[in-house]
Formats: structure tokens, sequence, C-alpha cells
């Protein structure tokens, strides 16, 4: 059963399971300003001036770069994760879809910031004498988590997982086409949040049936509903 408060506030346990990878972008990749987004930036310039003379090392460092900021990763607990808004944002969407009423948008919430994966094969710790630093990274103050950083040696590098690979313009529409690799999570990776329901505003199976049609008809992350679909179950 769920969790029910005296005010009419009900606690819904979900666990979704990926059925289509997942696409991640962090917002620190849409920031000019950040400093990610400007040693990319300089990279690629710096990149067109060779006119592709040896730039095999400044392709690498920008893919990685890229890789890292559109990731959302959580260095203490060693996993990626979706923050709690990206999802109510879909649970709106969803609600929307079947006509809810705008009531639906603030009547429900997750309780947790952030939902982290689970399940996800890569390991929680960086093996001995692992040094992989990114060039040019530190000119710019950057710091990457040394195990977010061998996760895209390991698996990206060489495995070709946990990346999505696909060209993109630069400047948008009117540039030249270029690589760009997007973090994956993989199928069969678990989501489980708990939704804060404000039964005064939206029912129990509404809510319910929200969840279920965000899984199956939205999604989460980017690219959806191509991308980021997944099964629900209530864990309760």
């Amino acid at each position: 059963m769920s969790k029910k408060h005296s005010n009419g506030l009900v606690e819904i346990k979900v666990e979704n399971t990926l059925i289509r990878p997942c696409l991640l972008h962090n917002t620190v990749a849409l920031d000019s300003t950040h400093l990610w987004t400007k040693c990319i930036k300089d990279l690629q310039v710096k990149k067109k001036k060779l006119k592709k003379q040896n730039t095999d090392d400044l392709e690498a460092a920008i893919l990685k770069l890229q890789w890292c900021a559109a990731a959302y990763w959580d260095a203490e607990a060693k996993s990626f994760y979706i923050p709690s808004d990206n999802f109510e944002k879909g649970l709106r969407e969803s609600a929307a879809k079947e006509k809810l009423g705008k009531q639906a948008e603030i009547a429900i919430q997750l309780v947790e910031p952030q939902v982290q994966f689970e399940g996800t094969k890569h390991p929680v710790s960086v093996p001995k004498g692992y040094k992989s630093p990114v060039e040019f990274a530190e000119e710019y103050g950057i710091e990457i988590d040394p195990l977010l950083s061998f996760v895209y040696d390991t698996y990206v590098q060489v495995d070709n997982e946990y990346v999505f690979k696909k060209p993109v313009r630069i400047p948008p529409r009117t540039g030249s086409r270029v690589a760009f690799h997007r973090p994956s999570i993989p199928t069969g990776a678990k989501l489980v949040y708990t939704m804060m329901v404000d039964t005064n505003m939206l029912s129990e199976v509404d809510a319910r049936k929200t969840a279920v049609n965000l899984g199956y008809m939205i999604g989460i992350g980017v690219w959806r509903p191509k991308f980021g679909r997944f099964t629900v179950a209530f864990l309760d």
C-alpha cells in the first residue's frame, strides 16, 4: 500500500526499468559561460585553424569533454542520475495528455532531489594506478571525477558503450557536421523514486496512470520518446 498522510498527501514508490537507452544532456553543456563550454569552444576553434593537420589529440579531448559535460554524474554516489525536475516535467506532460487539468502540475512532486541509476555495469572505484588526465582541461581549471574519466576510457573508447554518437552542426543549422558524444545509459538500468501526490488535487489512481504513461509514451532524457522509455512498477 502507498504511504498516506493525514493532510491528503500520498507517497508512491515507483521503479522504472529502461527498455530504451537513456541519453543524458546536463545543462552545463548549454551554458556558454561555463568553463567546460568555453574550453570545448576554444579547442574547436583551434582544431579548425589547424585544418585537420595533427588534430587527433584535439578531437579526442573535445569528445571526452563533451561527454563528461553532458553527463549527470554524482561523484559521491559514484553513479549517473536524472534530476528530479526532469521527472516532474515529464509527469506534467503525461498529465496533460490525460487532460487532468492544471492542478496536476503542482499535485505531483518527487521526494528525492535526484534519481540515481541502479544496475549499471560500470565499476564503483578506479583501478589502482589509473591516471587519465584530459588534455587542456587543467588550463581551464576543469576537474573531472577520476571514475567518470575511467568509465569513458574503458566503456566509451574501448567497448563503445555508455555513448550515443551522432554528428551535429556547429554552429547549429549553418555549420559543418562534427562528431558529438552523449552519455547513454543502457537498457535494463533502473530508476527508483518516490512520488508525493496531493490527493486533494489529483487522485492516486490518476497519479499512478501518469507515472505509467511517462514510462511508455513520453520517456526521460534527450530525444524522447525514441529514447529513455521504461517499464513501470509500483513498490507498494
